[in-house]
C-alpha cells in the first residue's frame, strides 16, 4: 500500500514576505495622503463688511463665462490685473467680485486666485 502522508505532504505558506509587502503599501499610501491636503481660501462677503468701506478706490468686477468688466467697462480676461493696477496701488483698491448667475464656481475661484497672486489685499464677493 501507499503511504498517503508522504505523497500529500502539506506545504507551509510563508506569510512574512506578504506581510512586509502590505506594510510597505500601507506606508506608501499614508505618505501620499498626507501630501494631498486641501487648501482653503479666506472669503469675506459684502454683508460681513458692514460700514468699513472707506475712501479707497472701489472696483466692481462683473464676472461672466466669457467676459470680465471693471466698473461697467469690459476688459480682456488676460488683462484683468493690469487694468486694476491702472486704477491705483494694490493696497488702495477694494475689489468687489460679482459673479453672474450661471458662472461655475471654479471660474470664480480662478479670478480670485489670479487677484491673490497679484497681491491685491482687499477682495470681497457680492451675491449674483
Amino acid at each position: 500500500m501507499w503511504n498517503q502522508t508522504s505523497q500529500y505532504s502539506r506545504k507551509r505558506i510563508i506569510l512574512t514576505p506578504m506581510i512586509d509587502v502590505l506594510f510597505i503599501i500601507l506606508i506608501f499610501f499614508m505618505l501620499v495622503s498626507s501630501f494631498n491636503l486641501d487648501r482653503g481660501i479666506s472669503i469675506q462677503s459684502f454683508s460681513e463688511l458692514g460700514s468699513s468701506i472707506n475712501s479707497k478706490t472701489i472696483a466692481v468686477i462683473d464676472i461672466e463665462k466669457d467676459k470680465r468688466s471693471i466698473n461697467g467697462l469690459e476688459v480682456k480676461i488676460d488683462n484683468l490685473a493690469d487694468e486694476l493696477i491702472n486704477l491705483g496701488t494694490k493696497k488702495d483698491i477694494q475689489i468687489f467680485l460679482r459673479p453672474s448667475e450661471d458662472l461655475p464656481v471654479q471660474a470664480m475661484i480662478d479670478v480670485f486666485d489670479e487677484l491673490l497672486l497679484e497681491n491685491f489685499q482687499t477682495i470681497y464677493i457680492l451675491e449674483p
